[in-house]
């Protein structure tokens, strides 16, 4: 495929934009070529590089497109956010692709073509952030999976799509604008100790139940709530970028608040490490 010559949609996921590439010219379906494709490989979890040392597919780095397709179509900034960035988080899932009906009728309508979002890729996304409406793992109309899914014959399949009513404003929808809220973050990479502590630091404040640790209580509300399975581990540092996600959404409730605690915890630090330099110079004068 020639990405050059193909321009992926906004917030499109690069294996969409390669898929419908390689079918447009009339290539084979080779899904593990297909995935190595896209596949951009993370350092591993005990890596001492910060910022993590990242592999791209070769190509990518011959036509020079490798930070825009990192920070426009993949989930790496909701990552670097969450300082989640490590081999045990995917940038690039193969698994678990979502669609909305809404959204497919519309693409089909104003581009020509379905497209698989990103923010749809997280395993978590239950809903769509424009229209509240239920993501669909399974084809309606064929019950295949979105994830295998033919890019092009999504034009047959959504002929037979049933638009349904979204659900705004419900926990489902407003996790869904948090995560299409933080794959827009552009700025410094946190590492994950950092991220953690500040969970722990602003969670420990809320009080769901006095029978229950917090953590348990957050992992009760997310299962009630997000439809999420409680996990066999509370552990913040076990989770992934999917349930840290939906803790960050739970204490937070909005990408612009998160931020904005990051913001007045870094300013924080910052503002300490000037005093004690300054300390320190005061004391070799």
């Amino acid at each position: 495929m020639k990405f050059q010559k193909l321009h992926p949609h906004k917030d499109e996921y690069i294996a969409s934009a390669i898929r419908r590439g390689n079918e447009l010219s009339g290539l084979k379906h080779d899904r593990s070529k297909e995935v190595s494709a896209y596949k951009i490989q993370q350092p591993y979890k005990h890596t001492k590089t910060f910022p993590p040392k990242i592999q791209f597919p070769a190509y990518m780095v011959e036509l020079g497109i490798t930070l825009n397709v990192l920070q426009n179509h993949t989930l790496y900034p909701i990552c670097a956010a969450l300082g989640r960035t490590d081999s045990s988080n995917n940038y690039t899932p193969h698994r678990h692709w979502k669609i909305c009906l809404i959204c497919a009728i519309e693409d089909i309508e104003e581009f020509g073509t379905v497209i698989i979002r990103r923010q749809n890729t997280l395993v978590y996304a239950k809903a769509c952030d424009k229209h509240g409406a239920t993501l669909h793992e399974y084809c309606p109309a064929c019950n295949k999976s979105i994830t295998t899914h033919s890019i092009l014959k999504f034009d047959s399949c959504t002929k037979k799509y049933k638009a349904q009513a979204g659900s705004l404003d419900s926990p489902k929808h407003r996790y869904a604008k948090f995560i299409k809220e933080l794959l827009e973050y552009d700025e410094v990479h946190l590492t994950q100790t950092f991220t953690d502590s500040l969970i722990i630091s602003m969670g420990s404040d809320i009080r769901f139940s006095e029978s229950h640790p917090y953590l348990r209580c957050i992992e009760l509300y997310i299962n009630d709530s997000l439809d999420i399975p409680l996990p066999k581990t509370g552990a913040l540092q076990n989770m992934g970028i999917s349930r840290f996600s939906a803790h960050a959404f739970t204490i937070f409730q909005d990408a612009s608040n998160y931020l904005k605690h990051l913001k007045d915890i870094q300013e924080k630090i910052r503002a300490r490490y000037i005093v004690q330099e300054k300390t320190i110079m005061k004391s070799q004068l």
